[in-house]
């Protein structure tokens, strides 16, 4: 996968977000989950091991196995404490957005079950994102609304026959650095408002010499507080990084949110 994909994917503003909800939308617009990313252009597979702290001190493991079959596709597993939970395909276009995703996960009480999800986007924004079952028939889909400012202002769930289930709407606020979001039935009926906060300051941002973030304000944080968070890394020979250590600053206060140690094989040159 060429340099300039992954770097797309890693700085791009606007995520994918398979959740299909406002708050989780902005939670997700760093990408530092998506552990897969790399810059160099001969990596084969990556073994990421995550050990990842709930806010109670509990802790979980993950292991990601991502192989890249060529420049446009990555296919793997997701193991969670131990346990096979998903296989998954990613298929990406030439600027490095993710078109299509195929996944096969193990619910509880339920079982496997098997889904794929395409994209549909406008300039680097997000527009569609339509959930298919496993034989390819389309369950619903989700559509994307802006502002001129290309921030999220609505977001609606359509059903296969393209009538609503239900939609969200914010209301943004800068200077209070909130906005209001409210959660629609299929009738427009209010089931949900709230405000959120909203801090999209990047100016604490801070970047190392391998363009890699190692502090920033975290985009739902509230107005007032100074949270951030810090990412600490260990690189290859490579410039890509194998072991990442992510620290949450409240104050004087320090809370682990994850550690990541990953093993990247790289493709033999000539």
């Amino acid at each position: 996968m060429k340099k300039l994909i992954l770097l797309l994917i890693l700085f791009s503003v606007y995520k994918t977000s398979s959740s299909q909800s406002i708050p989780s939308f902005w939670m997700n617009i760093y990408d530092l989950e998506d552990l897969y990313v790399f810059k160099s252009n001969n990596v084969k597979q990556i073994v990421a091991n995550k050990t990842g702290y709930y806010a109670s001190g509990a802790t979980y493991k993950e292991k990601w196995i991502y192989n890249f079959v060529d420049s446009f596709k990555i296919v793997g597993q997701l193991h969670k404490d131990g346990e096979l939970r998903s296989s998954f395909e990613y298929e990406f276009d030439k600027s490095g957005k993710v078109l299509r995703k195929s996944l096969a996960s193990k619910r509880p009480l339920v079982g496997w079950q098997s889904k794929v999800i395409e994209y549909e986007y406008e300039s680097d924004l997000l527009i569609y994102e339509k959930n298919y079952s496993e034989d390819l028939q389309l369950i619903d889909y989700a559509q994307y609304e802006y502002d001129s400012d290309s921030k999220l202002v609505r977001l609606t769930i359509f059903d296969a026959s393209d009538r609503i289930k239900s939609y969200e709407t914010a209301e943004y606020n800068d200077a209070e650095k909130t906005f209001i979001y409210k959660v629609f039935d299929s009738s427009g009926t209010v089931k949900l408002e709230k405000t959120e906060s909203l801090n999209l300051d990047k100016s604490a941002n801070q970047l190392n010499e391998y363009g890699d973030l190692v502090l920033l304000k975290w985009p739902r944080s509230r107005s007032g507080t100074n949270v951030l968070h810090s990412l600490e890394y260990e690189y290859d020979n490579e410039g890509n990084w194998i072991k990442r250590r992510w620290i949450i600053l409240d104050g004087k206060q320090k809370r682990k949110r994850s550690i990541v140690r990953r093993k990247i094989s790289y493709n033999k040159t000539n």
